[in-house]
């Protein structure tokens, strides 16, 4: 019997969580149990989960960190360690579950266990089916059309196919779009905890390095855009948490990365001066040490060299000719 677990980590949430809990409730294949993973909330969340847990078609168990990690990842691992479902799919506390979902994920997995792990289509809160323009200028699946047959359940994409886009654009863009077994997740080595902005990349970048990926073509979930994510909280600083991510994934992999490597480090470059710029010491570090670690040392060195010749330059006293 195969037995699945939706992992819902959260954070002062309350205002959201019943609607989320509610999608789970209305599943065509119910989980075995739902894990509120909560990351010390100060809000009432504790208070409407054990309230809701009284009366819940589905077990309810809430796990409690013992301090705020201030990202994703540590509540979620530590609610998908207590899991004792086979299949596991996250939930991000304000997002909400189509139908279909368990039924149509895991029946992907089931069929195709080679998968890492199963994505789909989603849809944006507030904006019709298939439109993404509030997060990309292109449609979620546009890299993809050349090899999708829409009149099956889901294509199976290989890491030559999947993983290169990732470099560019997270295309399954949240863990609420992730379902894989508890066993594949301990073999990527669980959620990066390490990674505060964008883990669901990360985890997506390992999990189409490791394997093949299914993706089906329905809608999974519906995806609640927060102005108060940890995501748009400081953009320039998640743009290049995002960045160094992406580099040591595709340092791991340069075949299938191309010149996307040396993009990425110019990329980490520009953001990483632009996080100094506004004090923030630490991302800057963070940036230096990630690129000399993955080949980007030379790209630092020019730049620092450019940007030194720029600033004589502009101090040099003016020739006799000029004055």
């Amino acid at each position: 019997m195969i037995s699945t677990s939706v992992v819902i980590p959260t954070y002062n949430c309350e205002s959201y969580l019943r609607q989320t809990l509610e999608s789970v409730f209305n599943q065509t294949v119910s989980p075995n149990e739902i894990i509120v993973s909560d990351d010390c909330s100060r809000d009432n969340t504790c208070d409407l989960v054990a309230s809701l847990a009284t009366d819940s078609p589905i077990p309810i168990r809430l796990v409690k960190g013992t301090e705020n990690s201030g990202g994703s990842s540590r509540p979620l691992n530590l609610g998908i360690e207590v899991a004792q479902g086979d299949y596991i799919l996250p939930l991000d506390h304000d997002d909400l579950m189509n139908k279909e979902r368990i039924e149509l994920q895991v029946g992907a997995l089931e069929t195709c266990p080679q998968c890492i792990l199963a994505i789909g289509r989603f849809s944006v809160i507030g904006h019709q089916p298939n439109d993404v323009s509030e997060l990309w200028p292109v449609s979620q699946f546009g890299e993809f059309s050349h090899v999708f047959d829409e009149t099956k359940v889901f294509s199976v994409l290989g890491s030559e196919i999947a993983f290169p886009p990732l470099l560019r654009r997270n295309y399954a863009a949240s863990t609420s779009n992730f379902c894989f077994s508890k066993a594949r997740w301990r073999e990527l080595g669980g959620f990066n905890e390490k990674v505060f902005t964008c883990p669901d990349l990360d985890f997506m970048l390992r999990a189409t390095l490791k394997g093949p990926i299914a993706v089906v073509h329905r809608q999974l979930f519906q995806y609640r855009i927060s102005q108060s994510s940890l995501l748009r909280k400081d953009v320039t600083g998640s743009l290049l948490e995002a960045t160094m991510v992406r580099l040591r994934a595709a340092s791991a992999e340069p075949a299938l990365a191309g010149d996307e490597i040396e993009a990425l480090r110019y990329s980490a470059m520009m953001l990483g001066t632009a996080v100094l710029r506004k004090g923030d010491f630490s991302g800057f570090h963070a940036m230096v040490e990630t690129m000399v670690k993955h080949g980007g040392a030379s790209t630092l060195g020019q730049t620092v060299r450019n940007k030194a010749r720029r600033f004589k330059a502009s101090n040099s006293e003016p020739s006799d000719d000029s004055k």
